[in-house]
């Protein structure tokens, strides 16, 4: 029968790999080689869906995880001696500087950080990963396999461009309002999403009466949506569902 103290070193681990992946996703948007990620940095919603939630979501992260180091005070010392210094300080590290660069500052100033951004972000998304490595070590040997399928997965995914969806109820708006004899389908509207030029068009359009009205949504909703097209966030997986439920 397994203790509480490696229950709640699972919770630990679980919940630091979750936040690892959300700042994963964040480093995306600057290392991956997509000409359409111009767009976070133009339009308010995608900025915030793909900069600054993540940042939010750790920031609740971090004080659950704290919590849970702070539990397992009285289940095993030596655990908590070992790390609640260090993992509560890199949370902290983290959720400190990325606050700084995307919270409550316009989109335009992230672009004279990327290159102090990208270095910030990769040193210290290994130095989280070498640390719960390292407190996953008592762990059973299959749910060790599945944190390193974790890593292996999530790195080889911040270069690889993510299969995107359009939604058909978008797909009908542009063939009605364009009204040609042949259908767009959704690789032809895909390819064209991702054209420099075709960027640069919906920037200047992003306000536009015309553009509004062929999505058939407010301005808010209709960025929103553009954001779907675009398909920046790859999906990622809760590493506490996986832990759950298997890879």
């Amino acid at each position: 029968m397994e203790t509480t103290y490696i229950n709640n070193v699972r919770i630990i681990v679980a919940e630091s790999i979750d936040f690892w992946l959300e700042y994963l996703s964040v480093i995306k948007v600057f290392i991956l080689k997509d000409p359409t990620n111009i767009l976070i940095l133009k339009m308010p919603e995608l900025y915030k869906y793909r900069l600054i939630d993540p940042v939010n979501i750790c920031i609740e992260l971090e004080k659950k995880i704290v919590k849970a180091v702070k539990k397992i005070k009285g289940e095993n010392i030596g655990f908590y001696s070992e790390y609640h210094f260090r993992i509560e300080g890199q949370l902290k590290t983290f959720n400190e500087i990325c606050s700084e660069f995307f919270i409550n500052h316009e989109a335009e100033t992230v672009i004279p950080k990327v290159k102090m951004i990208i270095l910030f972000l990769r040193q210290e998304l290994l130095n989280l990963e070498k640390l719960i490595r390292s407190m996953a070590a008592c762990l059973p040997e299959d749910e060790i396999a599945t944190i390193d399928k974790i890593f292996v997965e999530g790195k080889s995914k911040v270069t690889k461009k993510s299969e995107t969806e359009i939604p058909s109820y978008m797909l009908a708006g542009l063939n009605s309002y364009l009204k040609t004899s042949t259908s767009i389908k959704q690789d032809q509207l895909i390819k064209f999403m991702v054209n420099r030029a075709t960027v640069f068009l919906l920037i200047k359009l992003q306000e536009s009466e015309h553009l509004n009205s062929l999505l058939g949504f407010n301005g808010n909703t209709g960025i929103n949506n553009l954001a779907k097209i675009a398909g920046w966030r790859y999906e990622i997986y809760s590493a506490s569902y996986i832990f759950t439920n298997g890879p």
